[in-house]
């Protein structure tokens, strides 16, 4: 079994363990925000990794999940594919959502490149992963799950955008989901739990993102080229002859200095 398959393997039964689930949470409250903001006629979602659906919030009407094994609990449309190699042609897809995808493939940057083949102009691409600092997500490297997470591609979330910025790409969402370190408990300690989150928001303000999970919206930008011969202008300066010589001087100069013949 493949790197890819035994890390997905991995993800579909540790998000049902208190700690993934913590973050299964997390994540869908921030993809089913972004998810109800964008529109078209073709939604794909690579990977599958959650036990429930995530596409529910979707205004889209057909949506697809690739994913490379049959998945028998899923209520969208499923297509086995291999993710290395995606089925779709080129310009036919409006939203795709990559949940933790770039994490269980062996090269993340060849599948950003197909997807930005599939999606057309204005296209929307979602992409989540793990943030590798973050508090659960320290502890599971760590403990009991660090062999498993030793062979994913736990990919920063700058390093997602540098790679989008390079493709075109104008960015919209860049952001971490709650930190975490400490498992709240309703009713109790609630100044406590207000303090904790007043200090999770002060840190992203100053940069230190530990978030365990992030998300990155991103606008597949549209490039036309410019016709030139409708935006012609004639150079601010000309060549004029005095004598055996050349001088520069700009158009309305060069009218009036022109000599009579």
């Amino acid at each position: 079994m493949d790197q890819q398959i035994r890390f997905q393997r991995f993800l579909q039964n540790w998000f049902k363990t208190p700690a993934g689930q913590a973050l299964y949470d997390q994540e869908n409250r921030l993809i089913d925000k972004e998810l109800a903001r964008l529109f078209g006629y073709y939604l794909v979602q690579i990977g599958c990794v959650f036990e429930r659906s995530l596409l529910q919030t979707s205004r889209v009407k057909t949506k697809l999940v690739l994913n490379d094994q049959l998945r028998s609990d899923l209520a969208d449309s499923l297509v086995i594919a291999d993710l290395d190699f995606l089925p779709l042609r080129h310009d036919s897809v409006d939203v795709v959502v990559m949940p933790h995808s770039l994490e269980s493939v062996p090269d993340p940057y060849h599948l950003v490149r197909q997807v930005d083949a599939m999606l057309i102009a204005d296209g929307s691409l979602i992409i989540t992963g793990f943030n590798r600092f973050g508090c659960s997500v320290l502890r599971s490297r760590l403990g009991s799950a660090r062999q498993e997470f030793k062979q994913a591609n736990l990919l920063s979330m700058h390093r997602v955008i540098d790679w989008l910025n390079l493709l075109g790409y104008d960015i919209q969402v860049a952001q971490h989901g709650s930190i975490s370190c400490f498992n709240k408990r309703s009713g109790r300690l609630s100044w406590f739990w207000s303090a904790v989150e007043r200090f999770e928001q002060w840190l992203d303000r100053v940069g230190l993102h530990l978030g365990n999970v992030y998300i990155v919206v991103a606008k597949k930008r549209v490039v036309t080229p410019k016709p030139v011969g409708l935006d012609w202008k004639l150079a601010n300066w000309l060549p004029v002859r005095k004598g055996r010589t050349l001088a520069s001087c700009d158009r309305h100069e060069c009218e009036q200095n022109r000599p009579i013949e």
